[in-house]
């Protein structure tokens, strides 16, 4: 069981593994079983596997349907954004804009769940959504740019901490 390695093994298998999920994502026959593991693998200690897990679970966002995008991919950044460790929520982070514009009825949570990470306690997520916010700006609606990022942008460019 696959799952089952994601906590057991070393770093250097759990990069491999992200990284070949991505690649051999398009000819597996039942590709929505890969995401649980990749999802897995964004909330582990070691940067570098949190990242090739993002980058598979991009490539593989390409190409879900419209209701895979909708009743699978965007729960789950949901429940990332909202993982007990920061590492998840940091791994979040650059999951919003890839997939934003095809979230239909998720639309709202996602802004709301990315602006929530800007205002994070912890200072790991917050810098993090803090540098995805112009990317995430790029694909939300004009009026929620004006409403919602900027006041929150502004915010954060006033924060000494950050």
């Amino acid at each position: 069981n696959l799952l089952a390695l994601v906590h057991k093994e070393e770093d250097e298998v759990l990069f491999a593994i992200a990284e070949e999920l991505g690649k051999i994502w398009a000819d597996f026959e039942k590709k929505l079983l890969l995401l649980p593991i990749l999802e897995n693998l964004c909330s582990v200690d070691e940067t570098v596997v949190r990242e090739e897990a993002v980058k598979s679970l991009i490539t593989i966002s390409k190409d879900l349907t419209e209701g895979e995008m909708q009743n699978v991919f965007a729960p789950m950044i949901i429940r990332l954004s909202q993982g007990e460790w920061f590492t998840s929520r940091v791994s979040a982070t650059s999951l919003f804009f890839p997939i934003y514009t095809r979230a239909g009825s998720f639309k709202d949570k996602l802004r709301k769940k990315f602006l929530d990470l800007c205002s994070e306690d912890n200072p790991l997520v917050k810098r993090a959504a803090s540098g995805k916010i112009g990317k995430f700006a790029s694909v939300v609606e004009k009026e929620f740019v004006i409403s919602e990022i900027i006041p929150v942008f502004k915010s954060l460019s006033g924060d000494e901490q950050d």
